[in-house]
């Protein structure tokens, strides 16, 4: 089991077609990517997963099938939600605080 990590939209809906995603359902592609971006989406890193979409909901997925990885995102043939979290100003504001103490003595 591959476990990465997607940024979706309030309700968690695809920002790229507004589809909603239901935790636990496996989405398969009627055709196996043959290029990076042409399938479903998530990044190993959940900063590289915020960077595509401004986050509302994080979600962890799990990935199968045919995987193409790219530096900061991998494009995969099947995917499904195993957790989700809604992401609020509030967890942006502590993601900044944690990461300005990290290189605070620098």
């Amino acid at each position: 089991m591959t476990i990465l990590w997607k940024s979706l939209r309030v309700g968690i809906k695809s920002s790229y077609d507004g589809s909603k995603w239901v935790i636990g359902e496996w989405r398969t592609l009627d055709k196996p990517p043959t290029e990076e971006c042409k399938g479903f989406n998530a990044s190993q890193k959940i900063l590289d997963a915020m960077s595509y979409v401004s986050m509302e909901v994080l979600a962890q997925v799990e990935v199968g099938g045919k995987i193409i990885e790219g530096l900061d995102k991998w494009t995969c043939e099947r995917m499904r939600i195993v957790k989700a979290w809604e992401w609020t100003k509030e967890e942006s504001v502590r993601l900044a605080v944690f990461s300005a103490e990290l290189v605070l003595e620098n």
